[in-house]
């Protein structure tokens, strides 16, 4: 008799609570070094492809704590973007890749009543 083996790659994390852990010395390596915070900083020093990190991100089991690593991340990138430090133009282009624009919407509609005097 043979015994059915489940197919694919082993899970990189084997527990939320694991990959906290490896999150969180991710944010403690950067504060000492000065880096800044990214999500292909975070898959690099995880040892995982970016993918991967979206990949957990649709599990349920591993959405808060990749949630909260993107929001992190745009937390520290809206700081930087924030600072007094003249070149942003590296987080700028970050920021769009986030879905931020940096366009302006001007709406010229005009309510009004039109009156025609013959």
């Amino acid at each position: 008799m043979t015994v059915p083996v489940k197919g694919g790659r082993p899970k990189a994390f084997k527990s939320k609570e694991e990959l906290q852990k490896k999150i969180d010395k991710y944010y403690e390596y950067c504060e000492e070094k000065d880096k800044p915070l990214t999500f292909a900083g975070a898959a690099y020093f995880l040892e995982v492809d970016r993918q991967t990190l979206y990949n957990y991100k649709e599990k349920e089991e591993y959405f808060d704590t990749i949630k909260k690593l993107r929001d992190r991340i745009k937390l520290a990138m809206e700081e930087r973007l924030a600072d007094t430090s003249p070149n942003k133009t590296g987080m700028i282009f970050l920021a769009k890749n986030y879905g931020y624009t940096d366009k302006q919407e001007i709406d010229h509609t005009i309510n009004a009543e039109v009156i025609i005097e013959e």
